[in-house]
C-alpha cells in the first residue's frame, strides 16, 4: 500500500510540475502514444508509463476502419523508426497541461533536440489536436499517409527499441 501511495504520489507531482524528463525503455502503443520509463531525477523513475504525444491526433491502430488501422501502423512504426535513431529523448511538458484526460503524462517529444509532434504534423502523419472533438481522417488523408510511409519504406513490423 506505500508502495501504490508514493506512487501516485510521483504521477501526481509529475502532472502539475513543468519540466523536462528523460524518457527510456520506449515501446509502442500507437502514433501519439509511447510507453516509456520517464526519469524524474534524483534517482526517481516512473516504470513502463504511457505517455501522450500532447497537441497531436494520428491514425487509429484500434479501429475497425482498415484505412486507418493501415495508416495508424505505419505512422505508429515511423515514430518508433525516429525514437530508434535517436540518442537523446525528453520528454518536456508546461505548465498548462501536463497530463491528459486519461491521466497519462503529456508533453513534447524532443528526439535530439528535434520535437516529433511537430515533425509528424509537417509529415501530414498527425493533426494538430488540443482536446476537441477529433476531426475525422478522410479517405484521402490515409492514402496520402500510407503512399507517403510505404514510400519511404516504413517497417511496421517493429514492436520496440
Amino acid at each position: 500500500m506505500k508502495t501504490l501511495i508514493t506512487l501516485l504520489i510521483i504521477t501526481c507531482a509529475l502532472c502539475v510540475s513543468a519540466g523536462q524528463y528523460m524518457l527510456t525503455n520506449i515501446t509502442e502503443m500507437d502514433g501519439d502514444t509511447i510507453r516509456a520509463n520517464v526519469h524524474l531525477g534524483f534517482g526517481i523513475m516512473l516504470q513502463n508509463t504511457s505517455v501522450r504525444l500532447g497537441g497531436i491526433d494520428t491514425p487509429e491502430i484500434h479501429t475497425k476502419n482498415l484505412l486507418e488501422k493501415e495508416a495508424g501502423k505505419l505512422v505508429t512504426a515511423l515514430l518508433m523508426e525516429k525514437i530508434k535513431n535517436a540518442t537523446e529523448l525528453i520528454l518536456i511538458t508546461n505548465d498548462k497541461k501536463e497530463c491528459g484526460k486519461f491521466g497519462r503524462p503529456m508533453g513534447i517529444i524532443l528526439l535530439d533536440g528535434r520535437d516529433v509532434n511537430k515533425v509528424l504534423v509537417s509529415m501530414k502523419c498527425a493533426k494538430d489536436y488540443h482536446g476537441e472533438r477529433k476531426k475525422k481522417w478522410t479517405d484521402k488523408e490515409l492514402n496520402y499517409i500510407i503512399e507517403l510511409l510505404v514510400k519511404y519504406k516504413i517497417n511496421k513490423c517493429r514492436k520496440s527499441i
